[in-house]
């Protein structure tokens, strides 16, 4: 879509750094998105008195990198400000709860600072059409946050089809952590005096001589997993 400048458009820069807002703006003008007008800050834009058109084509493109805290607080006044912009906002991190606030604010895009050219003008586009744009890197985040969240049932499940109760299975990825009876205790909020009785029915369903064979034994029937490897023999002969 190069070739072609969108004269209906205009793209709305607002950084406080004022060489990355000068860099910013020239690669938005190579964009050929429309008139690139720049703000130190929002209240800066909002006080200039400039009218902005109320079609949608307005992009709001707001710097927050190291501003995490205040990244909510830049889009409620920015969608307060401007209605009917497209908000955009630029960050050097991802953080799925303030990303999940900021959109729920009323953002439309959030992206990383080390997007490509390319990936820019895609994004600002697609944000202009109505869409809403995210990091392709959030994909992988999402993946592997579902995986800690989930790993830890199938191993519960495959240690509770050899007859372990839940709370045995609970203690049994104690062991495999290297704990001692004492941190077994505290994690599981029981008495020291429980983890016993407990180890000693793992021990006898496992067929375990002690401690370190029952989570050797864990280890081996959840090898695919990587929740249960968190543990050495070294770990788990100190914590007897």
């Amino acid at each position: 879509m190069m070739g072609t400048v969108e004269r209906s458009g205009i793209v709305t820069l607002v950084s406080q750094n004022t060489l990355f807002r000068a860099g910013l703006a020239s690669l938005l003008t190579e964009m050929e998105l429309g008139e690139i007008i720049q703000a130190a800050s929002l209240n800066d834009l909002h006080n200039s008195g400039r009218l902005f058109n109320e079609d949608g084509q307005m992009i709001l493109l707001i710097d927050a990198s190291g501003q995490r805290a205040n990244a909510v607080d830049l889009v409620v006044r920015g969608r307060s400000y401007f209605q009917k912009a497209r908000i955009v906002i630029m960050t050097d991190d991802i953080n799925i709860e303030t990303m999940s606030l900021c959109f729920a604010a009323g953002l439309d895009g959030y992206l990383l600072e080390d997007i490509s050219q390319q990936s820019l003008a895609d994004s600002l586009r697609l944000v202009r059409l109505g869409e809403k744009v995210f990091p392709s890197r959030l994909a992988s985040i999402i993946v592997d946050y579902s995986r800690q969240l989930i790993e830890p049932q199938i191993c519960m499940e495959r240690i509770r089809t050899h007859h372990l109760s839940d709370r045995e299975a609970q203690v049994l990825r104690c062991l495999v952590n290297g704990d001692s009876n004492k941190l077994i205790a505290r994690k599981l909020d029981i008495t020291e005096s429980t983890v016993k009785v407990h180890l000693k029915s793992i021990l006898k369903k496992t067929e375990a001589g002690n401690r370190t064979q029952a989570a050797i034994w864990a280890l081996k029937r959840s090898s695919d997993l990587q929740g249960w490897k968190t543990a050495t023999p070294a770990s788990l002969a100190a914590a007897q």
